[in-house]
């Protein structure tokens, strides 16, 4: 949000809570605005300032009350608490930065939201008085999630720590023989976020500054092949078994000095902590993995030619194959491109390439940006992509036949590791043919004993952790915090 609309939008909060707030102190407005100087454009250091404001506005007359529960909140680590106080919650909602929004099933983003109505960014003008809500007497109103984004978002946690990007610690350990870059923050036991494809690190950007707030460690890699990790020679496809990755965890876990890590997986991400808990249960508390469930090794058939008998040559597992053929293809399609058809496909449908036209019939259809992706983040996954290339993330898959050779002394094994499964119904993992009735009717729970819960996520795709990320949020801190 543009400084210069902050003055503005606090008077115009002020008075709406006035009008809210069924006994309205006169003195709360003057107090409110001789403290701060709403006639030219205001930072957020200054908005910072108001946080005896607000604590008097939540609570009438005395903020001792809202700090014992920023207190109860800090020794908790739960921002929840602080729903009690619903004026509070409703002055956090009107302050915090812009997100999209639904209402009665239309989505505004880069709306303010404010205490009457959704307004779009370019009605939000010096003169608050030309405000018009998009949807008249539209109050949208979130409860205790709302409050605990908006507080994280617009002020902070509540030991103060900003969350954003810059606080995110980057650096390049030495494992395996590779150099592996990891993305860190927070203090607390560890939580290993294992990415997928075609992502980074940063796939987990919404999961790390949450899970920092809320006492742990993230520490989100990027993977063999991948981003800023170097080291191995991407035009031997045999150097990405699972077994190599795997190692290259386990090297990671020993490095920061851990025994056992909470470990968080998403598609391949997902694979490879399925694997990590097969190969190492003892160096892993928790799993929650999103995406992908568990497959059993099949003794009798190899991946690749399981899939070339269930979907045709045209599947992109089979696709993917031939070394070079996928890369040239991507090439003359365009990084960028490329990257936008994958992390906006939403079929639920098996996914195709054929040869002359590698996304099939979304091959030329014009792709929008959903919501949950920006321009940034697209840009930051082009300008990595564009570096290390792809070789290397298409090298898992042309190991798929590979590693199963070498998992076959883990034919039959379960996984001893407690675990929680997060999958969006319009998945295309979980639409394959046979894999809901896996995971609802036994056979997950048959290899996946201490499997403590699936949730099925309604409305989500295959990106998940970025698509919905503070329901996935909940859903991770839910389960850490039983251990």
């Amino acid at each position: 949000m543009p400084e210069d609309v902050y003055g503005p939008i606090i008077l115009m909060i002020t008075v709406n809570i006035l009008s809210y707030t069924a006994n309205p102190l006169p003195q709360h407005f003057h107090f409110f605005t001789s403290r701060l100087d709403c006639t030219g454009p205001m930072s957020i250091s200054a908005l910072m300032k108001c946080t005896p404001v607000i604590r008097q506005l939540a609570y009438g007359s005395t903020a001792d009350a809202f700090d014992e529960y920023l207190q109860m909140a800090g020794a908790n680590q739960d921002i929840n608490v602080l729903d009690n106080s619903p004026l509070f919650d409703d002055l956090l909602d009107d302050l915090a930065p812009s997100v999209p929004y639904v209402v009665n099933g239309v989505e505004y983003r880069n709306g303010y939201y404010l205490t009457d109505g959704i307004y779009q960014s370019g009605q939000v003008s010096s003169n608050h008085s030309r405000l018009q809500p998009i949807r008249s007497k539209t109050y949208f109103k979130q409860r205790q999630e709302s409050a605990r984004k908006d507080v994280e978002r617009a002020f902070g946690v509540v030991q103060g720590q900003k969350q954003n990007m810059e606080d995110i610690d980057h650096k390049t350990i030495k494992v395996n023989g590779i150099n592996m870059h990891i993305a860190e923050m927070g203090q607390g036991p560890v939580v290993l976020l294992l990415h997928g494809f075609p992502e980074l690190w940063y796939s987990w950007r919404h999961q790390i500054p949450y899970l920092a707030s809320h006492g742990y460690h993230a520490i989100a890699p990027d993977l063999r092949g991948y981003g800023d990790t170097t080291g191995v020679a991407t035009s031997d496809h045999t150097k990405f078994t699972t077994l190599h990755v795997v190692g290259d965890l386990v090297a990671l876990i020993d490095a920061i000095g851990e025994d056992k890590v909470f470990v968080v997986g998403h598609d391949w991400g997902a694979i490879i902590a399925w694997k990590l808990c097969l190969f190492r249960p003892d160096k892993v508390k928790g799993l929650v993995n999103l995406s992908v469930r568990f497959s059993p090794r099949n003794p009798g058939n190899k991946v690749i030619e399981s899939f070339r008998h269930a979907y045709g040559d045209d599947h992109y597992f089979c696709r993917f194959q031939e070394p070079g053929k996928m890369e040239a293809v991507f090439a003359s399609y365009g990084t960028k491109n490329v990257l936008k058809k994958f992390l906006t496909y939403r079929d639920t449908a098996p996914f195709y390439f054929p040869k002359d036209k590698p996304f099939g019939d979304a091959n030329d259809t014009q792709v929008t940006l959903p919501s949950w992706l920006s321009e940034e983040d697209l840009d930051y996954y082009t300008k990595k992509y564009e570096k290390s290339g792809f070789t290397g993330p298409i090298n898992y898959y042309r190991c798929f036949d590979l590693s199963w050779e070498l998992e076959a002394p883990w034919t039959e094994a379960k996984i001893s590791v407690p675990t929680k499964f997060i999958v969006g119904d319009l998945d295309l993992v979980y639409c394959i043919p046979g894999v809901k009735e896996f995971i609802h009717n036994g056979g997950f729970k048959k290899y996946v004993p201490l499997l403590e819960e699936v949730v099925v996520v309604e409305g989500a795709a295959h990106f998940i952790n970025q698509e919905v990320p503070d329901k996935v949020n909940k859903h991770i801190h839910d389960f850490l915090n039983k251990f």
